[in-house]
């Protein structure tokens, strides 16, 4: 009797997990926020990062106000976001009724007439089977958030480091 329970479980971890990494809605939600990001949609780019987040930083209209903020200032600074891609999603990892994921993404930034490129990650979080995907942007100097919503995360997932702008050769 215990080993068919033993068998069970097991099926059901190996059929859930094997569900979640083939999941399309989170590279999509991954790609539409990344564009939403390079076109100035903030109201997109605001819909995909994690609610509570969100809510930590004032709700929608503040963290809006916030990132449009942050882009004029760097536009002021003769830098412009040129272009977004995300990587294909790492292993998917089922931990209590949250799916989690980390995806690469690299940016192109134009600096006074100059391109550069650099990668981090972010962060995807499913709290419905993965039917709707929310990010956090992972950070190398520790995830405070990440520590503070989801404290069971803690030695599941590898973040990767960012790398340093950059010149991309013309």
């Amino acid at each position: 009797m215990n080993r068919s329970i033993f068998l069970l479980i097991a099926s059901l971890i190996f059929i859930g997990t094997a569900a979640a990494q083939q999941n399309p809605n989170m590279k999509a939600a991954a790609d539409s926020m990344a564009t939403a990001t390079v076109k100035g949609d903030y109201y997109t780019l605001v819909k995909y990062i994690y609610p509570k987040f969100t809510a930590k930083t004032g709700g929608k209209d503040s963290l809006f106000k916030r990132i449009k903020s942050a882009f004029e200032n760097l536009k002021n600074q003769g830098i412009t976001l040129k272009d977004a891609k995300i990587g294909h999603p790492g292993e998917v990892k089922l931990i209590g009724n949250k799916q989690f994921c980390v995806l690469s993404q690299q940016i192109f930034l134009d600096m006074n007439g100059k391109v550069f490129t650099s990668t981090s990650s972010v962060l995807g979080i499913s709290e419905n089977k993965g039917r709707q995907w929310y990010f956090i942007a992972l950070q190398d100097n520790g995830n405070p958030e990440v520590d503070e919503f989801f404290p069971e995360l803690k030695g599941s997932l590898t973040f990767p480091k960012s790398t340093r702008p950059v010149e991309v050769n013309n």
